[in-house]
C-alpha cells in the first residue's frame, strides 16, 4: 500500500511539472502566412550574453552541484555556439537562471528539478513614449525528477539541456531571420 502511494505522488509530481512545463513554454511561433513571430525575431543573431546564476534552494544544495558548476556549464554550452559570456552586467541580453525544486513530504527520497534560463533584452515600449526597459522576452525550461540522493547529477544534467535548447532557439531564429 505506502508503494502504490509512492507511485501515486510521483506521479503527481509529473504531473505537476507537466503542467508548468506547458503552461511556461516558450518556443518558435509563426504569425499568419510564414511571418515569424516577434517571440523569435527577438532571439535572432544575439552574439554575446550576461550570465547571472540564482543561489540554489536549499532542497538542491548539498546535492554535488553549485552555482559555479551551472555557470560554467552555460558558458561553455554558449561559447561553443560562437556566443560570448560577458562579465559586464550592463550587457542585454541577459540569462537568468533559476532552478526550483518539487518535493513532496510523502517521498522524502524523491525531488522534481525545474530548470530555467529566462532571456531578458533591453526594449522600447511604444505605448510608453518608447522608453528603454529590460524585460523578459523568452524562456526555456526543462524538468525531471531524481533521486535525492542523485540531484547534483540530475541538475548538471538538465542544465546542459537546457543551454542546448537555448542555443537551439536562438539559432533557429537566426536562420529563420534571414
Amino acid at each position: 500500500m505506502n508503494r502504490f502511494k509512492t507511485v501515486a505522488t510521483s506521479l503527481a509530481v509529473v504531473a505537476l511539472l507537466a503542467w508548468a512545463a506547458l503552461t511556461l513554454h516558450a518556443g518558435p511561433m509563426l504569425v499568419g502566412k510564414g511571418r515569424l513571430a516577434d517571440e523569435v525575431l527577438a532571439l535572432a543573431n544575439i552574439d554575446e550574453v550576461y550570465l547571472s546564476v540564482h543561489p540554489l534552494p536549499v532542497t538542491l544544495a548539498g546535492g554535488g552541484a553549485t552555482i559555479n558548476d551551472i555557470e560554467s556549464a552555460v558558458s561553455r554550452i554558449l561559447r561553443d555556439a560562437g556566443i560570448d559570456v560577458s562579465s559586464d552586467d550592463s550587457v542585454t541580453p541577459r540569462l537568468n537562471v533559476t532552478v526550483w525544486p518539487a518535493t513532496d513530504n510523502a517521498i522524502e527520497d524523491v525531488v522534481g528539478i525545474v530548470f530555467m534560463i529566462d532571456i531578458q533584452q533591453r526594449v522600447a515600449l511604444l505605448r510608453a513614449d518608447s522608453r528603454e526597459m529590460v524585460l523578459p522576452t523568452s524562456s526555456v525550461m526543462t524538468r525531471r525528477i531524481a533521486l535525492k540522493d542523485d540531484r547534483g547529477k540530475a541538475l548538471m544534467e538538465e542544465c546542459r539541456r537546457a543551454a542546448k535548447l537555448l542555443v537551439q532557439s536562438l539559432e533557429y531564429a537566426t536562420r529563420a531571420a534571414g
